[in-house]
């Protein structure tokens, strides 16, 4: 009798048991539903995308640390999102998508989109608008300009308010980027991702000046010079009457409008434990890549900037950076700024440049750490 009892009561708890973890699967599923349905209300597509699954195991954890955590559940309607997102990227490689990094600051959105339609040839780039939140001012905003190639996503993390904005803002980066070169990399052939914040104007001719910097990267790579990114902003205000016909080749780091080559992209991701190691921001990482030579050190940037920060602080108001502003400078000669076919290597100076790290770094904690480029040089003859 006594056992029987006890079956019985086995078998009730069992029953309660199944049925508590049957509510709170419903509870959850109810929950992921009702997000789901509101990104699928807006008026662009949308898209949310396994990241955690292909970081590798200890980056794992440290999502997990910080308790990253997934909106959107990943079912047959993400699937079909992501199958119609790799279809928006034309194959060709003279074709560089647009990445605005988005959060709710209308202010600033409503500027930055209002110059970027005004510029030229944008119509023929694909625009991934990449955003933190649904806001419906924003979404308002963003159906305003009717880009022709235009998709959303959204940033599948909730994040404590305990991490760093710059912090949130460095992953919100790399996860565009992860979903672009690597989730998207059986269709899209793009070499570079043109990467704007929010807080940014930009010039009508931006879009056509980066990719005639890239003519430009390419030359100077059968040249013998690796450089794989290239920077629409330039901090100088003193310029010549050539300024708008020069370039720059710099070890000078600006992130207000960065075309990031895929290869730049691959050697972050080789090295997150790097990347991740401090809670600052996407740029100051980037830029540590660079020093430790994990990434080349030169990029190109124009004289003229092409870009125009409006929002409060970043990386370029930082005076120690322009310590290490010695540069070499190409010359164009053809009168345009548009399309470069003539230009030399005017001047170049390499003795007094140094190299500084930010002071959100602890040199130490890289000592021994040195990449392939670390000891790239330009010779100073070099005549293109």
């Amino acid at each position: 009798m006594w056992r029987f009892r006890s079956s019985r009561l086995t078998v009730i708890l069992c029953i309660l048991l199944i049925t508590l973890q049957f509510i709170v699967f419903s509870v959850h599923r109810t929950k992921l539903k009702r997000k789901s349905l509101e990104l699928k209300n807006l008026n662009h597509a949308t898209v949310s995308v396994d990241f955690l699954e292909s970081l590798h195991n200890f980056i794992y954890k440290y999502f997990e640390t910080y308790q990253l955590k997934f909106d959107v559940s990943k079912d047959s309607q993400n699937s079909m999102e992501l199958s119609r997102l790799l279809k928006l990227v034309p194959k060709e490689q003279s074709v560089v998508p647009v990445v605005l990094l988005m959060g709710d600051r209308v202010q600033f959105i409503e500027t930055m989109l209002k110059t970027l339609w005004e510029s030229s040839d944008i119509q023929s780039a694909p625009i991934f608008i990449s955003r933190t939140s649904a806001n419906e001012s924003v979404t308002s905003l963003c159906d305003r300009y009717a880009f022709s190639q235009k998709y959303t996503l959204f940033f599948p993390f909730d994040m404590r308010e305990s991490v760093h904005p710059r912090f949130r803002l460095k992953l919100h980066w790399l996860w565009i980027l992860f979903t672009i070169f690597r989730l998207m990399k059986s269709q899209v052939s793009a070499s570079h991702v043109l990467v704007l914040e929010d807080d940014l104007v930009v010039s009508k001719d931006f879009y056509t000046t980066g990719k005639s910097l890239l003519v430009i990267a390419h030359e100077l790579e059968t040249k013998g010079i690796v450089v794989h990114d290239i920077n629409l902003y330039n901090h100088r205000s003193i310029h010549s009457k050539y300024s708008f016909n020069e370039v720059e080749l710099t070890p000078k780091f600006e992130s207000c409008g960065y075309l990031i080559s895929k290869d730049t992209f691959e050697a972050i991701w080789e090295n997150l434990d790097i990347f991740l190691k401090c809670e600052d921001g996407w740029d100051w990482s980037v830029r540590l890549f660079r020093v430790l030579g994990i990434i080349p050190r030169y990029n190109l940037q124009p004289c003229i900037s092409r870009t125009r920060h409006i929002g409060e602080i970043g990386i370029h108001t930082n005076p120690t950076l322009y310590e290490e502003a010695q540069y070499a400078s190409i010359a164009l000669s053809n009168g345009s700024a548009i399309h470069w076919n003539n230009y030399k290597l005017l001047k170049y100076n390499r003795s007094s440049e140094t190299f500084v790290y930010s002071k959100c770094y602890d040199e130490k904690k890289y000592e021994g750490i040195a990449g392939p480029f670390v000891s790239q040089q330009l010779h100073p003859s070099l005549v293109l």
